[in-house]
């Protein structure tokens, strides 16, 4: 996790996959889930993640 600004200055959370994990696809599929809830939770706690 790398901490980030948007382009309004927002502060924001940035996960990386790394290289050698994109090859694996059971990472991968950990990966997308792990993005799918933070959207999720988004919706409530917008500060969580967008």
């Amino acid at each position: 996790m790398h901490l980030a600004e948007d382009a309004s200055g927002r502060k924001v959370a940035v996960k990386v996959l790394l290289a050698h994990l994109a090859r694996d696809e059971r990472a991968q599929r950990r990966f997308v889930n792990e993005m799918r809830v933070m959207r999720r939770i988004a919706e409530y706690r917008p500060a969580i993640a967008t």
